[in-house]
């Protein structure tokens, strides 16, 4: 159930308001609320991990752009550090095939075959999500790809890796569409936000950070997408 229209409303009003300051100093205000990941505890033996990392727009040529790279970087850090036993790259094709005709997700996998130069090997353990084409879906379909997985003998930890102003929603999706597809679980799923390289320092166009915002009031407001107001506050 969505949450109550009137609770939501005084958010969105709340986020107009501060997007009407547009200044350094509420930019980067928001920017430290938007970012809620933290570094991953050592992998507990009992708990299995995953880290999911979002696409992000394509270069016109089709290459990832600079947003997407980093993404993909902290993704292959944390499976290289054995933080994340298994990857799922996230992201489907932009613009209906358009820029190179591949999806996110084969873009962000070819990448990350580079950064693991001799380790290659290791893509045994990666997944591509190539249908999804915003969070929301990135969130559906990733839940269902990893329940069509054969059940592992222990919960799944999810670490979701995408870019600092984009952790709070990316999270609060994932929780919310997992609360709403859960009535037939196979096995226990719980989500985290993944640190950032530098996350302190990162720091984005104030209408970068705006436009988040005003994504934040659309999937609550409008959609109830994140979940009840006391889990986004």
């Amino acid at each position: 159930m969505a949450p109550p229209v009137g609770s939501w409303r005084a958010v969105a009003i709340a986020m107009v308001a501060a997007a009407a300051l547009v200044t350094p100093l509420a930019t980067r205000m928001a920017e430290k609320w938007l970012a809620v990941g933290s570094p991953p505890a050592s992998p507990e033996p009992e708990k299995d991990t995953v880290a999911v990392v979002l696409g992000y727009a394509l270069e016109r040529d089709g290459t990832p752009s600079p947003e997407l790279r980093d993404r993909v970087k902290q993704g292959v850090s944390l499976f290289v550090r054995g933080d994340a036993r298994r990857v799922v790259f996230s992201g489907g094709h932009p613009g209906g095939g358009l820029r190179g005709n591949k999806s996110e997700a084969e873009v962000m996998a070819e990448y990350a075959t580079g950064l693991l130069g001799s380790k290659e090997k290791e893509k045994e353990r990666w997944l591509l999500e190539d249908e999804s084409t915003s969070t929301r879906t990135n969130a559906i379909f990733t839940i269902q790809k990893l329940w069509a997985l054969p059940p592992p003998p222990r919960p799944l930890v999810v670490y979701i890796v995408t870019s600092p102003f984009h952790q709070r929603r990316s999270l609060l999706v994932f929780r919310q569409a997992h609360r709403e597809l859960s009535s037939g679980a196979a096995f226990e799923m719980s989500f985290e936000a993944a640190w950032w390289k530098d996350q302190e320092e990162a720091a984005h166009s104030p209408l970068l950070v705006l436009r988040e915002l005003a994504a934040m009031a659309y999937y609550g407001t409008i959609r109830g997408w994140l979940g009840p107001l006391q889990h986004v506050i």
